[in-house]
């Protein structure tokens, strides 16, 4: 072979390394570009689901926000309508501060002298002083509470007159310790009376007005121990068991006794 044939064929194989050359550069690129859209498609992707969080944490942060505001408003609102109530209620006028429930000891005090019986007399000649008094009794004592006239009449006494004073009364105005002493009577004052079973009847209304009487006697009567008595309980009546219930309660006791010695004995015999 000439020099022209190596010349030629020499030039064809530096061609041919320069093509394949090329052909791998644009491989290795189509690499490249390839690689680089997958990483920026899941940044896309990534950054949509960022994007969408964060719109859906503004959603529920305005959503957080609209209700505390309506439950501020809701608040405020209440409190205006509790300032108006408040309002109204300090502008009542007397006339209308009567209509309200009243104490008992808003008509009178306990009596401690005949003056303080004459006055509280005179007092319940008048019904409608009555039927207050009577109604400020039924709301503290409560209704329809029949067979307890006497536990209420025994809870209101204090109201009407004074321990000590009543000490200085009797129903006949007659003592039995001096005949020369003379203590008040209290059977005369046919309104206070009235007024103490109409105040007991209203909560209990099989209590009777002869029932009243005989209560009035009653504590009358024992005044001087009442006197002694301190207020540590609710003062009510005291029900005392019949002779016929402990003599019951009583034999009762002993069958048992007896049926209980009756199996000791028969299980120390299985025993032995």
């Amino acid at each position: 072979m000439d020099s022209g044939e190596e010349f030629y064929d020499h030039h064809i194989e530096v061609k041919d390394e320069v093509t394949i050359s090329a052909s791998e550069e644009e491989v290795e690129d189509d690499e490249v570009e390839v690689i680089t859209g997958s990483k920026w498609a899941r940044m896309f992707a990534m950054m949509s689901a960022l994007t969408r969080q964060v719109a859906d944490i503004d959603r529920r942060l305005k959503k957080i926000e609209e209700q505390q505001h309506q439950s501020l408003s809701n608040i405020q609102q209440k409190v205006t309508t509790i300032g108006t109530k408040i309002a109204a209620f300090g502008n009542i006028s007397s006339s209308e501060s009567s209509l309200l429930p009243q104490p008992i000891t808003a008509f009178f005090s306990p009596a401690k002298c005949k003056e303080d019986l004459d006055e509280l007399e005179a007092n319940a000649s008048d019904e409608h002083f009555v039927t207050a008094v009577a109604q400020a009794v039924a709301r503290i004592h409560g209704y329809d509470r029949s067979g307890e006239g006497v536990t209420v009449s025994h809870q209101i006494v204090d109201y009407f007159f004074d321990r000590q004073f009543l000490q200085d009364c009797s129903w006949t105005g007659r003592t039995r310790s001096a005949e020369n002493v003379r203590k008040i009577a209290l059977a005369p004052y046919e309104n206070i009376k009235n007024l103490f079973y109409q105040s007991v009847h209203l909560v209990d209304e099989s209590f009777t007005l002869n029932a009243a009487e005989r209560f009035f006697r009653d504590v009358a009567k024992h005044a001087r121990s009442r006197a002694e008595v301190k207020f540590l309980r609710k003062p009510a009546l005291k029900r005392r068991k019949s002779r016929k219930k402990l003599s019951a309660l009583n034999c009762s006791s002993e069958t048992v006794k007896k049926i209980v010695e009756n199996q000791l004995r028969h299980l120390q015999a299985t025993l032995s």
